[in-house]
Order: C-alpha cells, then sequence, then structure tokens
C-alpha cells in the first residue's frame, strides 16, 4: 500500500507488527499509531502532552476441564496525558477476539514503554 509506505517513511523510530504500526516521528516529536483492522486508523500524540506510558494486560478468568485458568484478554500501551481534563489514551495490541494468541505483543509494548518513557 503505498500510502502505508510513505506514512512509515516519516518515522524515526518504527514497529511493525500483525496489523499496526508503532512510530516516533522525530521531526514533530510524536508518537503514532496505525491500525489497518481499524479502517487504517491513525492517531498522533505529541510527546510533550504526555505524561505517562503503561502497558495495560487485562485478563479473563476460564472455568474449563482443567480448572480455573486465567488468560490474556487484552494488551494496550496507554498514555497518560498532562492535561487532568483529558482521559487517558489506549491503543489496542492484542485482542484475544480478533487474534486468539499472542505473538509477541507484551515484549513489543515493554519495549515501547520504556522507549516512550525515556523519550519524554
Amino acid at each position: 500500500n503505498r500510502s502505508r509506505n510513505v506514512f512509515c517513511g516519516r518515522l524515526r523510530k518504527i514497529e511493525t507488527h500483525s496489523d499496526f504500526i508503532l512510530g516516533l516521528d522525530s521531526k514533530e516529536k510524536t508518537f503514532v499509531f496505525f491500525k489497518a483492522s481499524e479502517n487504517n486508523r491513525i492517531e498522533k500524540i505529541p510527546l510533550n502532552n504526555i505524561s505517562k506510558v503503561n502497558l495495560v494486560k487485562e485478563t479473563v478468568v476460564l472455568n474449563d476441564n482443567n480448572g480455573i485458568n486465567s488468560r490474556i484478554k487484552n494488551v494496550l500501551l496507554e498514555f497518560s496525558l498532562k492535561s487532568p481534563s483529558v482521559q487517558s489514551i489506549q491503543f489496542e495490541l492484542f485482542n484475544i477476539e480478533k487474534n486468539h494468541q499472542l505473538s509477541g505483543e507484551i515484549q513489543l509494548g515493554q519495549e515501547w514503554v520504556k522507549y516512550l518513557n525515556n523519550s519524554l
């Protein structure tokens, strides 16, 4: 996709994964999130608006033949913003209903949390 290639070419740090891209536009000092499965959604957050980034892992408890087990339901990057009047912003890296199995989303999220918090 040409527009996706042009979009990616502007980013200094970039990670592509199944249906999303995480990037940092160093010129605009902006975090960029692209999600193909959400109608090519593009979100941008200026780094100077972010107070902290966290990785959120939501779990679900299942009671099956093997007993009670918990599974990760969602993995989200959560951005706390400096403005107290604005709620935090979350970007979905994994959803058990869409992906069924984790494939590196937690590790990728942890790396970006560390990188972004160090860039603030």
